[in-house]
């Protein structure tokens, strides 16, 4: 089958089934689906059979780098939320990931001090984030939320993979974990639900960032030196095993009315 099909028919029902699975346990769970590598991925996967290994793995060290810069994100809606509401949050967050994104775009970056550096971000940022009243009601998501997602997500491959020998794989690999599904999904808990299940959903998409790492931190290790099929079933099932670990600690501790 052509790579096209591939993207046009694999990413959608990824984003479709994971959405799902987000919108059922609500909003710490949709932060914590938000937050996984639902487009970095699949870009990773598609730069690594349509550019090669090396590009690949340049890019998953820069994918890397760019978590912490979706947790920087997530600290600045957060402390937004206290002086206004979820547009100026978003302008504050997106603009943090900007600003840190550009940053990275200058910084020498080497896979295993960029893996430590952003787990010691990660773990700090989720330490200042606050601590919500965890009692809100259900979330119900307007109809057009999943078909936006799939069309959104979707975009984001095509753009960044048939994009990518000209963004190069620096770029391509910083701008892949760009947070628009956060975005969308912390502003919507925000707008219609309050601040509280904004900060759930913040806080989430920090915890699923750490398996975001794990992910990365293989692809970028074993990539150069690993057939491709074999180097993302190891980084998955690493995710995985993070994720699991750390949805138990979410969801263990979410109350609804």
């Amino acid at each position: 089958m052509d790579l096209v099909w591939i993207k046009l028919i694999l990413t959608p029902l990824a984003i479709t089934a994971i959405a799902l699975a987000g919108r059922r346990w609500g909003p710490a769970v949709g932060g914590w689906v938000a937050g996984l590598p639902l487009t970095s991925g699949p870009v990773s996967l598609y730069l690594a059979l349509e550019q090669g290994k090396t590009f690949a793995a340049t890019a998953a060290v820069n994918s890397l780098a760019s978590g912490a810069a979706v947790g920087g994100f997530c600290l600045a809606y957060a402390a937004a939320t206290s002086h206004g509401g979820w547009i100026a949050s978003t302008v504050c967050g997106l603009s943090a990931f900007l600003c840190a994104t550009a940053l990275l775009g200058i910084l020498p970056l080497s896979l295993l001090p960029t893996f430590v550096v952003v787990i010691i971000l990660l773990a700090g940022i989720r330490f200042l984030l606050p601590a919500p009243d965890r009692r809100f009601n259900d979330m119900a998501a307007p109809w057009w939320d999943l078909p936006s997602r799939v069309v959104v997500a979707t975009g984001i491959v095509f753009l960044l993979t048939e994009g990518a020998q000209i963004l190069g794989p620096r770029w391509s690999g910083l701008l892949a974990p760009f947070p628009l599904f956060v975005n969308v999904t912390v502003a919507f808990a925000h707008r219609n639900h309050g601040i509280q299940a904004g900060i759930l959903v913040l806080r989430g998409t920090v915890t699923a960032l750490f398996a975001f790492a794990v992910f990365f931190l293989v692809v970028g290790g074993l990539l150069p030196r690993f057939g491709i099929g074999w180097t993302y079933a190891i980084a998955a099932a690493l995710a995985v095993a993070v994720n699991g670990f750390s949805l138990r600690g979410i969801h263990g501790n979410i109350e609804v009315d």
